[in-house]
């Protein structure tokens, strides 16, 4: 897990791939000075910044955004960052996995994880410290039925029908992310991106990871963890 940090203000959620990349939503980036903005990681109370011995920032060198990103409808929203100096791992940080072995599920019924410094509550404050819940991902036409826009193959949404739970602002660009049995680690299904208020028992809209491997591959380095 890591975060965009702009101004020295939480800005959004990422997600760590190599150690130089992130990938986060577009629109986190959109119209912003990149000479402003960092990636942190291993934080864990965000208003610290030294809570944990591994807490460290990294200078954003570029990103790039994908190139048919739509801004009004928020398909395809997902960018790629890359730091300037290589992003030191250790057993508390390291990379998400990419489902390259899962890329023709849908992973409708799956259990998935939203991890984040988000609001709470709509509108209110973010949560100082790093928060997950658990969510449950939908099919596109069980989640078309429920919203007044149209859900792309590129989208996943998710959705917990017993309780409020939900991503909100400032979770935008973090993970969506799946516990996989077989390896034991946490596969990277989605970014968060967008929904309507969150905690009104509404599905939220993710980007799909797996519709965009090939992009990441062209863009990035090959020394992911592909397990």
């Amino acid at each position: 897990m890591a975060a965009l940090i702009y101004q020295n203000n939480l800005l959004c959620g990422a997600s760590l791939i190599t150690d130089r990349f992130v990938l986060s939503a577009a629109h986190c980036v959109l119209r912003h000075n990149i000479n402003d903005m960092y990636i942190l990681v291993g934080d864990h109370d965000i208003t610290i910044g030294s809570d944990t011995s591994e807490s460290a920032l990294y200078k954003i060198g570029a990103w790039e955004i994908y190139p048919n990103y739509q801004e009004a409808t928020q398909y395809n929203d997902i960018a790629i960052l890359q730091s300037q100096t290589q992003i030191l791992f250790s057993p508390n940080i390291g990379p998400v996995c990419l489902p390259f072995r899962y890329i023709h599920q849908t992973f409708n019924g799956a259990q998935v994880y939203i991890i984040g410094w988000g609001q709470m509550t709509f509108g209110g404050s973010i949560s100082r410290v790093l928060r997950k819940t658990q969510v449950q991902v939908i099919s596109n036409a069980q989640c078309n039925s429920s919203q007044l826009e149209r859900i792309d193959q590129g989208e996943i949404c998710t959705y917990y029908q017993q309780e409020a739970k939900d991503s909100c602002q400032f979770d935008s660009g973090g993970p969506v992310a799946w516990f996989d049995p077989t390896i034991k680690r946490f596969q990277l299904l989605g970014i968060i991106s967008h929904g309507v208020p969150c905690g009104v028992l509404a599905p939220s809209i993710n980007t799909r990871v797996t519709e965009y491997l090939q992009w990441i591959m062209d863009r990035t380095e090959t020394n992911y963890c592909v397990k």
